[in-house]
This record gives structure tokens, sequence and C-alpha cells, in this order.
């Protein structure tokens, strides 16, 4: 695409990743490393990268030629987020991409939550582990809520972890129904629940007493919650649809905290 000749463009590299049906759209934009799962009914990824610069404030974007590492491996970590979340087994490169990603450590703190508007048909996942930030969407039902998309953080954030093989995690929710579940061990079996629920009941016990649920406030998890709704934010830039005031804000605070050469809150 041709520009004026004073604009101001961002420079991008990209690295697309397929591995059987799923396609992942990895790319670098102005420094800051990003992953798109791609759908079917999603604009061109010209046209996304496009889209998602201008949101940032630049005029349009450079593509650069050149191989970016960053760009494939982002890709990569995306593609197992994916299939973590989904229960499928891993491939060996992904899950190597996936542990050099996170170092191995005995323990992990995992800081989770979830975003879900009824004017998408996707929750929005995020955690953080040991400080490392991840995010994902996952496809929403008409029965989705706010309180299943934590769940499902919750649930993908203990999956991810245990690729990890920590010896012990400690997990802090904002959301009291989780924590007193499995802090206080009120999960009972007999009891009537959703299956989301069972599913993230079973993992729990898979985990036994290496896993510890602890309540932070909303404060706490407030770098999941950006997250998730900056996940949000690049499937509506993808599907060229318009962001709502939350998700452009996430989109430039997660911005800057990407390209920023120190620690920063996202």
């Amino acid at each position: 695409m041709r520009y004026a000749r004073h604009s101001r463009l961002a420079s991008v590299h990209v690295a697309s990743l397929r591995e059987n049906a799923q396609v992942v759209l990895g790319y670098v934009l102005a420094e800051a490393p990003y992953a798109v799962p791609l759908e079917r009914g999603m604009v061109e990824s010209e046209h996304l990268l496009e889209r998602h610069a201008v949101a940032l404030g630049y005029d349009g974007v450079l593509l650069e030629k050149a191989h970016h590492p960053t760009a494939e491996r982002i890709a990569h970590v995306t593609l197992a987020l994916q299939q973590i979340a989904l229960g499928a087994s891993l491939g060996a490169t992904v899950r190597e991409t996936l542990t050099r990603t996170q170092p191995a450590v005995c323990s992990l703190l995992v800081h989770a939550d979830g975003s879900f508007d009824r004017a998408d048909d996707a929750l929005g996942v995020a955690y953080t582990l040991n400080g490392r930030p991840y995010a994902l969407t996952l496809p929403a039902s008409d029965a989705a809520n706010g309180a299943l998309a934590e769940r499902e953080a919750l649930r993908v954030a203990l999956l991810h972890a245990r690729e990890l093989t920590p010896e012990a995690v400690v997990v802090r929710s904002d959301h009291v129904f989780h924590v007193r579940r499995y802090a206080e061990n009120l999960a009972h079996p007999e009891r009537r629940k959703s299956p989301s629920l069972e599913r993230l009941d079973a993992l729990v016990q898979e985990w036994g007493t290496r896993v510890r649920f602890e309540y932070t406030s909303t404060a706490g998890t407030d770098a999941p919650h950006r997250l998730a709704v900056h996940a949000r934010a690049l499937r509506r830039l993808a599907l060229a649809l318009p962001l709502s005031r939350g998700q452009l804000s996430a989109l430039k605070r997660v911005h800057y905290a990407l390209r920023s050469s120190v620690p920063v809150e996202y």
C-alpha cells in the first residue's frame, strides 16, 4: 500500500504458521510481538496489520522482508495455547517453544482472569505465569458469561502450568466463588454443576496438594484482565469490527508494555 511521503509507519515482521486446520499469524509490530489465530471471515493479513497500526496511532505499516525469530516464536506459543485449551497433544516443535519461553522453575505464581461481552462470540482468557503474560480467545456459547471466561482462564493456566512440571503452583484470583471452592475444598462430586466447572474440578483434583488458591483484590488481576480484553480486541480487528473504548485502551496499554525495555504493568 502507498502512503504519503511523511507518513508515520510502523515496521512489521510477519511469520505465518499452519498446523493441520489451524493457522496463526505471528508478527512484530513496532517492536512488539503479537499473534492472531486466523478464522473464516477475517480480513486479509495485510488489512489486519494496517488496522492494528492505525488503532495504535500510526498512519500504516512498513512490511519488512527480513526473518524475525520473535514473530515465529509468538506464533508457535499461540498455537500451543490453542492446542492446550482444546485438550490436544502438542507437537514436538510447539512444545519445545513453549518450554523455552517459560523458564523451568520449582514453583509458579499464576494470576488469571477472563473477559466477556455480549457483543462478541468469544471469551477472552488470560493469565501470567511468574509475571510472563499469555492470552487467547475461545469460542463462546449462547450461555457464556463473565464467570465462564474467568473459569476458562483458570483451566488453561493450569493446563499450561502442567506442561512445565513445577512442584507447586499458587493461583491468585479475584473470583471468590472459585477461590473458596478450591481453597476450602467445597467441590463435591454429587452436586449438580456445569460441564465447565466439572472440567476445572477434575483438573484441580489432578493437581492435588501441589496447587493452592488464594484470593486477591481486583487490582491484583488488572494485568490478566487487560490482556484478556486485548485478546478480544485483536480478534475484533481481524474481523473488521469496531473497538470499544476499553478495548482500544487495552490495545495501547499492552503495546506500550510489550515494547518497553523495562518491566511495566500490562
